[in-house]
């Protein structure tokens, strides 16, 4: 025993050494069997309309504007549903469960346009782990409407959030040459030209003539060559202008 203390004292470093190596060793074995369970795979997609991230949404949001029933299955809801969604933008919707996420449940989308009050389905992807579903929209979001994600287990439907689709913001023509301003509005027999401040931007119109012999392309083509030639006779370069060539 004294032979084996003195041996101990004597090598401190090497039995600090073994200690640290033994520990690492048991930390990567332990780190390894976790990734290898089966239950801590992470997120498993189920269904997919288009490629998306693995990766969830941070539990950050809340529930707001949901009945009871939708608030006794759900810890969150992210984006809440008070927040308006951004038209353009890819959005993704993730659901926290209390009591986990069932291989049963299914998902639909709808779109509801309040501009001609129509709906349609919206197609999605959605990803899963052990208590989340991640629905992710197919398309970007649709301004002027509203979008409604119901949630069915065994075809029985559990709840439906519902978010209102903001109005797209106008996005007005950069660097215009506002020359040709002062010379507008223009109109012929053929064409009229006008300028829209709220976009910047210049708009020409032909004015199809239904007894002319030439088709409607050709009638076009007229006009749209008359309007550049009237821009120039005001000595201003058409390449300069921003001009929305309507073909109606």
């Amino acid at each position: 025993m004294k032979n084996m203390i003195t041996y101990l004292k004597q090598h401190r470093l090497v039995v600090l050494l073994v200690f640290v190596v033994f520990f690492m060793v048991f930390i990567t074995f332990s780190v390894l069997t976790l990734q290898t369970n089966p239950e801590n795979q992470g997120i498993n997609e189920i269904a997919s309309s288009s490629p998306v991230s693995n990766t969830l949404l941070e539990e950050n949001g809340i529930l707001y504007g949901t009945s009871g029933k939708t608030q006794d299955l759900l810890i969150s809801v992210v984006p809440p549903t008070t927040e308006a969604l951004i038209p353009g933008n890819i959005q993704t919707f993730v659901f926290t469960f209390k009591d986990g996420v069932s291989p049963e449940l299914k998902v639909t989308v709808m779109y509801h346009s309040i501009l001609d009050n129509s709906d349609e389905e919206v197609p999605f992807t959605i990803l899963t782990d052990q208590s989340r579903i991640a629905v992710t929209l197919a398309a970007p979001v649709r301004g002027y409407g509203e979008y409604t994600i119901s949630v069915l287990n065994n075809n029985e439907e559990l709840f439906n959030l519902s978010y209102v689709s903001d109005v797209p913001k106008a996005t007005p023509a950069p660097n215009n040459n506002l020359a040709l301003i002062e010379y507008l509005p223009f109109e012929t027999n053929t064409f009229a030209l006008t300028y829209l401040p709220n976009q910047n931007k210049y708009l020409f119109s032909y004015k199809l003539d239904v007894n002319s012999t030439k088709e409607a392309g050709v009638q076009y083509d007229d006009a749209k060559a008359e309007a550049l030639q009237f821009i120039r006779n005001r000595g201003i370069d058409p390449n300069t202008l921003i001009i929305e060539w309507s073909f109606h």
